[in-house]
């Protein structure tokens, strides 16, 4: 029996989400900080010319004056532009904007490579033998003890094995019924065959195989001998995935501040006439 394991749907669309999140607030400081604000910036100049004579030397020219307000509705009115009072847009506000567009556009970059790197990996098993994201090989009778203390709160356990005479640690998968069972008596009953084929048929996100430090968590592999992670990473431990409510909500929370990061952090300057 051959199994294949594609990085999940539900990691696929958080990233997805999560890239839209990124670009579209850089292009929002970029829309603001290239095409509206300069824009609102020639607005106010103009505002400023007709309230020459209403506005008294060095107080702020803003809605809040009621004369203010009526001559640029006026003004707006005759040529069609909006009736809401524009703001002084400084160098140091436009500069602002852009130095935020450009990071976030950096870092947008960053995570779409990153993303694309990521999401054509997989795991496969045929037989005895896994086959891990980077095309590394481990069989299952090389298996020689199990961790599995993060099973029932992420669905991941960790397996010891023995590959050329050095230990490693891999992140268990699925294969054929007849190494699953075995796999799943050297689980110690964590969960069925069947049930093991569910948790482990789709890894949540993305693996990669790289030398890894002995921590306390992995007590018995020697620290002579180096400890190798296969990325197998998170699995799902149940047909319908976990509960996406964690990371909508830091999304949501990711949207919320960067609002109050234009809104609040970034006020207008008012100008002295």
């Amino acid at each position: 029996m051959q199994v294949h394991a594609p990085i999940s749907k539900e990691w696929r669309k958080r990233m997805i989400f999560m890239g839209f999140m990124i670009w579209g607030s850089a292009l929002w400081f970029a829309y603001d900080g290239y095409i509206a604000w300069p824009a609102e910036e020639e607005r106010y100049q103009t505002l400023v010319t007709l309230t020459a004579d209403i506005v008294e030397e060095g107080d702020k020219i803003t809605e809040k004056n009621p004369d203010v307000k009526r001559a640029w509705q006026t003004y707006a009115g005759e040529n069609d532009l909006k009736s809401k009072v524009p703001k002084h847009r400084s160098e140091g506000d436009l500069s602002g904007q852009r130095g935020i567009a450009g990071v976030g556009a950096l870092i947008g970059l960053i995570f779409t490579v990153w993303f694309w790197l990521q999401h054509r990996k997989s795991v496969r098993a045929d037989g005895e033998i896994i086959t891990g994201a980077n095309g590394e090989k481990v069989g299952f009778d090389s298996i020689i003890e199990t961790d599995r203390r993060k099973w029932e709160t992420k669905g991941i356990a960790y397996a010891i094995y023995e590959k050329d005479g050095k230990n490693g640690v891999s992140v268990s998968t699925t294969t054929s019924l007849s190494a699953l069972k075995r796999f799943s008596s050297k689980l110690n009953g964590a969960s069925k065959p069947g049930q093991i084929r569910r948790a482990m048929a789709r890894p949540r996100s993305p693996t990669t195989l790289r030398p890894c430090q002995i921590t306390p968590e992995f007590p018995r592999v020697k620290t002579s001998v180096e400890c190798v992670r296969v990325g197998l990473a998170t699995f799902e431990r149940t047909p319908h995935g976990r509960n996406p409510t964690l990371s909508c909500a830091s999304s949501c929370y990711l949207l919320l501040a960067t609002c109050y990061f234009r809104l609040a952090v970034l006020p207008p300057i008012g100008p002295t006439s």
